[in-house]
This record gives structure tokens, sequence and C-alpha cells, in this order.
């Protein structure tokens, strides 16, 4: 058998962590046990891996990561000069912000003993005659770029004004942690690369913060620090690299196929073998991979853990087309962006669609379907509640589903309707016309936007502008705050991936220019067949009066086959409360959080 990885089948390396690991993490992190009781813990479960890994038939062992917090910030935090500390915003993924901590430098690299040499030894202690010990470690690209994004940037300058000396330090580094673990016995290493996944997304240059000239100067400088890393390693020394576009709770962070990095990552960069992500349409096709240089060779990741959630939404539309609702929660859309913020699971219950809050108990939305399949569905639920003894509670509850409780279960239940979930619904003609007296204000503010800006423009959502909006979403957010807010953070994360995904969920949009210079933009869908649901609405706020005239553009050019409009709550901000307000809506879809009436029976 060759000692060498990759094998015919093969394994990236990284595996989900066990519960009892992830509670004595949490115990560790919280003073509740010692670092010496947190490594047994990890040795346990590695001894556990490592069985399980060599009874499937596998020729390479790994310790499945089970010894880090994170599959990249580790490995940084054992050199020299870097700092981290718990995040408050995260970073943000596909529908959800990774809550990892922040990592920054906090003077020049370098390294004396990395902690992963002695991790490695405990499983390489572990090979048979039948497995070899493989070492995964974050690509030196990886590393620098933690330290060159836009939000990181300024710190680095502190300390490396000259991204040379930096890239000099980082693969200098590199090149003793890989000499120490071949000194330890290590001849298989793969060098994890979320790198080249970024910089094949269609939005890469605005996430760098910079244009397509800068985009490939950045790719230039991945490249060279990740061979300069590995120059004069030994012959016998295997080193491969995993390219994948980033997984955090089986989201993603990036999208693209292949092509735009193949020249560089498969004809230069100087690694034995190729760990590829393909296990999806974002990965693109097979054909970049002709420019695989020399006799390298390449790992199809065709099985992931991912979880392609957008193919529920034939299923999830199918439901709330059978009970149609002004709510602006009833939208396959809605639950998709929103539900890794709120933790909501769905699950089909006598033929009725239930949704779960996992972060609040057993508590759950109003039952979709037709009213047979919701009241045994409400039966069991209540049953499930009874037998765990638990407090049966239904939210989202609209008045119409309250009255429908109350013919099934009179005088049984309650409900408190919650003012800041209450949707404000619009009249779609008052909003495009502004007629009458009461919004006199709101033409004069548009009247005033024109003679400001006489060469605006309007424009639907395409795929010819969808760039530009990503790229003015992303100046929105530095320019409001966002980062330093959780909230507005997790907003911002639903903001960008309904522009990421906009063809796939349905939705419209719109543009407002300044000229050539998008200064707003709107996105939402049909609610039901006489509602419509803006989700996303940002402006700049110093462009006086584009927040009014995209509103009413968005409307005038997109909703005015709908009698309504739904341009859902305020969440209790009394600015944006007394905004919607203002545009006097015809009336509240009111929501509310269901009981029962003398709790548990």
């Amino acid at each position: 058998m060759s000692k060498n990885t990759p094998f015919r089948y093969d394994y990236v390396g990284s595996f989900l962590r066990p519960e009892t690991l992830k509670r004595a993490r949490r115990d560790f992190e919280e003073g509740k046990i010692s670092k010496e009781e947190l490594t047994k813990v990890e040795d346990a479960a590695i001894l556990d891996l490592v069985e399980k890994q060599k009874k499937a038939g596998y020729h390479v062992i790994t310790d499945g990561e089970f010894r880090r917090a994170t599959w990249h910030l580790d490995f940084m935090w054992g050199f020299t000069g870097v700092g981290h500390e718990p995040t408050k915003t995260g970073l943000p993924f596909h529908g959800e912000a990774a809550m990892i901590d922040d990592t920054y430098l906090t003077g020049k690299i370098s390294v004396d003993q990395h902690p992963f040499v002695e991790h490695f030894k405990f499983v390489k202690a572990l090979e048979d005659e039948n497995t070899v010990a493989k070492q995964t470690i974050p690509a030196p690209a990886q590393f620098l770029e933690q330290f060159i994004m836009p939000m990181a940037l300024p710190n680095t300058n502190k300390y490396y004004p000259d991204v040379e000396e930096l890239v000099e330090d980082i693969a200098n580094g590199y090149k003793k942690v890989i000499r120490d673990l071949y000194d330890a016995g290590c001849r298989n290493i793969q060098l994890d690369d979320c790198s080249w996944g970024m910089c094949v997304d269609p939005h890469a240059a605005a996430i760098f913060g910079t244009d397509e000239a800068g985009l490939q100067k950045i790719m230039e400088q991945l490249l060279d620090i990740n061979n300069r890393a590995i120059e004069g390693a030994p012959e016998d020394l295997v080193i491969n690299t995993h390219v994948c576009r980033g997984n955090y709770h089986s989201t993603f962070f990036s999208s693209g196929a292949y092509d735009s990095v193949a020249d560089l990552l498969f004809g230069e960069e100087n690694v034995n073998a190729y760990y590829l992500e393909y296990d999806d349409k974002r990965s693109g096709g097979f054909a970049p991979l002709a420019k695989v240089s020399g006799d390298k060779k390449v790992v199809l990741g065709l099985i992931t853990t991912k979880t392609p959630e957008l193919e529920d939404k034939e299923l999830i539309d199918y439901y709330f087309a059978q009970a149609p609702s002004r709510s602006c929660e009833r939208t396959f859309a809605n639950v998709y962006l929103w539900s890794r913020q709120y933790k909501v699971k769905y699950a089909i219950l006598h033929n009725a669609l239930v949704f779960r809050d996992e972060g609040d108990g057993h508590t759950y939305a109003y039952p979709v379907g037709k009213p047979e399949a919701v009241k045994a569905a409400l039966e069991e639920l209540m049953k499930i509640c009874e037998d765990e003894d638990c407090e049966f509670g239904l939210y989202c509850v609209t008045p119409e589903n309250f009255s429908q409780m109350e013919q099934w279960y009179p005088g049984q239940f309650r409900i408190e309707y919650d003012r800041d979930q209450a949707d404000y619904i619009y009249e779609t003609e008052k909003l495009a016309t502004l007629a009458g007296k009461k919004l006199h204000g709101k033409r004069n503010h548009i009247n005033k936007f024109k003679q400001l800006y006489p060469d605006w423009s309007y424009e639907s959502l395409s795929d010819e502008n969808v760039e530009e909006c990503f790229q003015m979403a992303l100046k929105w957010r530095n320019s409001n705050g966002c980062n330093d807010d959780p909230e507005k953070n997790a907003e911002m994360c639903v903001s960008l991936n309904s522009l990421r995904l906009y063809k796939e969920l349905g939705f419209k949009g719109g543009v407002l220019r300044n000229g050539e210079k998008i200064v707003a933009f709107t996105v939402g869908e049909e609610l039901c067949k006489d509602t419509f649901v803006v989700h996303i609405e940002k402006a700049f706020a110093d462009v006086q009066g584009a927040y009014p005239m995209i509103n009413q553009q968005f409307v005038e050019h997109e909703c005015m086959d709908y009698t309504y409009v739904n341009r859902e709550d305020d969440a209790g901000e009394e600015g944006l409360r007394k905004a919607k307000l203002s545009y006097r809506p015809a009336f509240l879809e009111e929501k509310g959080f269901v009981t029962r009436i003398g709790g548990q029976q």
C-alpha cells in the first residue's frame, strides 16, 4: 500500500464534533474545566474517530480537527504576533454570521513551538500497516488573506506597511512548522485554502475592496505565498491542497467556478494534488481541470455534509399556496434567509407545514395547510408538548388563525398581539401616486430629489446591475456601523444573500441611479395574489430623497398588478415606526403569541 495521499477514496479530514466534545469546549471556555480535562475529552473523541476511520476502510487517518475551535484560526493563534478575541458581529456567511473569534495582528509574525506538531504526534502513534496520518493546516494564502481583508488591513498596516514583508514572515513561519512536522514523522500535509474559493466569487473584487486589476494582484500574492512556504520541503513530503468556498453550519461563504483561477491555481501552484469542492452547481464545471499541470492528481469532492436548502423551495411554496396570507413570514424566501438567525426548522405533520423555533423551547408557527390538516397538526403538537411536559405555544398567529382556533377549541387559548411584529399594509395605488394632503410631504421629497439629481434613472434588478447593487450594499454596511451591531450585521447578511440569490428566490428588484452611481435598491416578491411584499430596501442617507424615491419608483414599476404592498414590521424601532406610519398604511397585519389558558393541561 502506498503511504502517500491522495488515495483512490479519500476525505478532506475535518469531521463533525461529537456533542461531548462541544460541551467540554464550552465548559473550558467558561472556566468550568481545566485544559487537562479538555484534552482528555479530545483524546477520547479522536481515538473513537480514528477507530471509525479504520473500520470504514480508509487508508488515511486524521484527528478530525477535534483540538480546534475553528478549522483555520487556531493555527494562526499558534504564531507570535497574532491575537484574537470573541467576536461581536461574526463573519457574514450565506444566511448566517459565523461567530468565530476576531483574529488580528499584535506585532511581527514568527513561530517557535507550534502546538499542531504535538497534535500530530498523537495521531501518528495510531498508524498501522494499513493507514498513514495526515496533518491539515490552513494554507499560507488563507493566513495572508485573514490580515489583508478590508476590515483587517488598517490594523495590519501598523505592523506591516509593506505587504511583501508580511508575505515573507508568514512563509518563513510555515517553513519552520512544516520542517517540525516532518521531523515528527509527518509525510502528508494538506493545505486547506478558502482564499481561491473567495477569488472565484462574482463579488470577489468588492469583498476584497478593490477592482479587477487589484484582484488579479491579490491572486498572484496568494500563489506566491503558497509556493514560497513549501519551497525547499523534503522530497518525500507530500503536500496537497484542499480548495473550497467555506462551510459554517452547512452554509457557504462564496460561489463561483474555478475558471478565473485555473491558470494560477492549477497551472502554477506547486502542490502534489488538489482536493476540490464539486458538490453543487456553485462549483461550476470540470473544464478548468484541463489547466492542471504536470503529473498532479485531483480528488473531486462530490459528497459533503452541506444541506442544499434551496431544494426545499417548491415544497414550502406548495403549502403556503394552500393557505394564502398577507403575513410577511409566509414566503419561502423569508423563512430561508432568516432561518439561520432564528434557528428555525420545519417538518410536514399530518400534511401541514410546521415551523419550530429551536431557540425558544417548544414554540411553533401556526401550521400551514388545509383546515383539516392544520387541526390534526395542532393536536399532534399539543400532544408532543404534553408528553414532554412543556408549555404549548404558537407564534406569528394572525387574527384569522386565532379565529379558526377558537372555532375548534372555544375558550381554551389566549392570544397576545405584539405591536412590534405587525406588518404595514399599504394600498398600492396610493404608494405609487402619493395622492392626497396627507402624503403631500412625500411628494415634496421626491420633487426635491428630481431637482437635485436631474440625471436620475430607475431600472429593474437584473444580471447586469446586481453586482453593482452588491457593492453598494457593502458600502452601505460600512457606513452604517453594521460591523459593530450584531442585529444590523445579521440583516446585512440577509440583504446580501437576497441579491446573490434573487433569481433562485423569485425576487423582483428595483435600482435607483444618480447618473451612473447606484444610490438605492429594493427587493421583494409576491406574497399572495393581491399583495406584494418588500423585503429589502437600502439607500444612501446622504442622497436626499433617495428612500422615498426608490419606494415610489419600485411600486410604480414592479407592484401595480397587486392591490396591496406589505412593507413588513418596524421591529419596535421608533424612527422606523414613524417613517412607516407617515405613508399612511391601509391597515396593520397583526400577529401574536398563543398560549393555553391556565397553562399546560
